[in-house]
């Protein structure tokens, strides 16, 4: 019973972010809500807030070794952040 117009699950979510342009939206959100994950622990427990806006990520950070450490690896974050999705989400790193 294989039809034409059948999708599996996770191409028809793809197909819907796509058709309404929730894409970059829902990536942004990703990256917000997985920022442990993808920056570890230390990092995470330090953040004081995360905004993205224009493709911008900025990143409040409570002490001013580790930002100023992390101010240096802006490129590697910025990899680190984009290393999922096909396109850009991120594009400058700002820490504060």
């Amino acid at each position: 019973m294989n039809r034409k117009n059948e999708l599996n699950l996770g191409d028809a979510i793809d197909k819907f972010l796509d058709d309404y342009r929730l894409r970059n939206k829902y990536d942004e959100n990703y990256i917000l809500s997985n920022w442990e994950t993808l920056m570890g622990k230390t990092i995470a427990r330090h953040t004081k807030s995360l905004r993205i806006k224009d493709k911008k990520i900025y990143i409040s950070i409570e002490y001013a070794a580790l930002r100023q450490e992390l101010s240096f690896s802006k490129e590697k974050i910025l990899s680190i952040l984009n290393q999922n999705f096909k396109e850009p989400v991120i594009k400058e790193v700002i820490i504060c």
